[in-house]
């Protein structure tokens, strides 16, 4: 994706998509309006969030978004794993 086929995107009369990478796209709106939105999974179901609309965030920025947005969902990932981990250790039992 490069800014000029943004720019040159133009609105239909159903919502369409232009794709980038790594789950981040272009949602133009039939009123010609431009939204970055991004794909995800959690749990097998997919869920979309939105990073910003055009020309307000461009691309760049758009993909600094989504790379920043997908670092912390693995940190808090992470951080859930390890919770659980430490809550499923059992506290040795002590004799009578």
């Amino acid at each position: 994706m490069t800014d000029v086929a943004i720019r040159s995107a133009k609105p239909n009369p159903k919502p369409s998509k232009i794709g980038d990478s790594l789950s981040l796209f272009l949602l133009v709106q039939p009123a010609g309006e431009k939204l970055w939105r991004r794909k995800y999974r959690v749990d097998g179901k997919e869920k979309k969030s939105s990073i910003g609309s055009y020309p307000v965030v461009g691309l760049a920025e758009a993909r600094r978004r989504r790379d920043h947005t997908e670092t912390l969902r693995n940190v808090r990932a992470i951080q859930s794993a390890d919770f659980e981990k430490s809550q499923s250790v059992t506290a040795p039992v002590e004799p009578f």
